[in-house]
C-alpha cells in the first residue's frame, strides 16, 4: 500500500496489478486496500489507471457488489479524455456493474450511446454495442443505434469484424429474438462465406431464427451445402435436425418432405462413415 504513492509511476503501475492477486489470495484484505487502489484512478499517469482499472475489472468479475462505490471514478473515465484501451475496460466494467445496480443505466444510457456514435475504433464499438445489448433492453434508442452498428460489423469485408457482428448479434438473439430476425439476407450471406468460423456461427444463428414460413427454404438450402463436402458437415446435419424436430416438428408443415429430408440427411451421414 505505501507503493501505492510512490514517485515512481511505473512502480504505482505494478502495484495496482499486484493487488488482484492479493485480494485474490487474501480477500480478507479487500476492506483495507481496495479503496486506496480506486484512489488511483484519478493518477496523473494513464499507466497506472490502466493497472487500477484492470483489476478493479478483474474483482468486479468476482465480486461486482463489492465495486459499486467506484462508480463515481469509473463514471468520469468514461466522459474523460482516456485511451481506447481503458475505455474498453471500463465499457466492461459498467456492462457488469449495471447487472447489480440498475440506478447506473439512466447515467450511463448518454455517454455510452455517444461513445458508441463517435468512437472510430472498431474495438471501442464493439464493447459499446455489447454493452448496450446486455444492459439496456429497455432504451429502444439504445438498442437501434446498436443494431445499426452491428450492420456495419456484418458488411464488413474484413472477417474478423464480420466474426464480430456475428457474435455482437448472437448476444442480441438472448434478449429480442424478433430483431434478429431482421438480419436473416445478412446470416444467410455469412453462411454462403468460405471462413468456416463464420459459416459455423451463420449455421448457428440459422437454426436459431428459423420459422415455419422457412423451414422448408433453409433445410434445403442446408442440404444442398451437404453436396459440395462442406468442411461444415457436422454442424450443418445438426442443424438439419434440430430445426425439423424442434418442439415436436412445430416448424414442420409437410411431413413427405421431412421424410425426404431425412433420408438425404441418413444418405449423406452413411457416405462421410465410409
Amino acid at each position: 500500500m505505501t507503493l501505492l504513492s510512490s514517485s515512481k509511476y511505473i512502480l504505482r503501475k505494478k502495484v495496482c496489478i499486484v493487488f488482484f492477486k492479493l485480494f485474490y489470495f487474501y480477500p480478507e484484505c479487500l476492506p483495507i486496500a481496495f479503496e486506496r487502489l480506486v484512489e488511483k484512478l484519478k493518477d496523473d499517469n494513464v499507466g497506472v489507471i490502466n493497472g487500477a482499472v484492470s483489476t478493479i475489472l478483474e474483482v468486479a468479475r468476482h465480486n461486482p457488489e463489492y465495486v459499486k462505490f467506484a462508480s463515481k471514478p469509473l463514471y468520469d473515465l468514461l466522459n474523460g479524455n482516456i485511451s481506447n484501451w481503458i475505455l474498453i475496460k471500463v465499457l466492461k466494467l459498467f456492462t457488469i456493474l449495471s447487472g447489480v445496480e440498475p440506478r447506473l443505466l439512466r447515467k450511463l444510457a448518454e455517454p455510452i450511446g455517444r461513445i458508441l456514435s463517435n468512437t472510430t475504433s472498431k474495438s471501442v464499438e464493439y464493447e459499446a454495442i455489447i454493452c448496450i445489448i446486455k444492459s439496456f433492453t429497455e432504451y429502444p434508442a439504445l438498442i437501434q443505434l446498436a443494431q445499426d452498428r452491428i450492420t456495419g460489423f456484418i458488411e464488413s469485408n474484413d472477417n474478423n469484424l464480420k466474426y464480430l457482428g456475428l457474435n455482437a448479434l448472437k448476444s442480441l438473439l438472448d434478449v429480442n429474438i424478433e430483431t434478429v430476425a431482421e438480419f436473416r439476407s445478412h446470416i444467410l450471406e455469412c453462411f454462403s462465406c468460405t471462413d468456416l468460423s463464420i459459416k459455423i456461427m451463420a449455421i448457428e444463428m440459422i437454426k436459431l431464427t428459423t420459422t415455419s414460413d422457412t423451414t422448408e427454404e433453409i433445410v434445403d438450402k442446408f442440404l444442398k451445402e451437404l453436396e459440395t463436402q462442406s468442411e461444415a458437415q457436422e454442424e450443418i446435419i445438426d442443424a438439419i435436425l434440430y430445426i425439423v424436430s424442434y418442439d415436436t416438428y412445430e416448424l414442420v408443415e409437410d411431413f413427405q418432405w421431412l421424410v425426404k429430408s431425412l433420408f438425404a440427411v441418413i444418405r449423406y451421414k452413411s457416405e462421410k462413415h465410409e
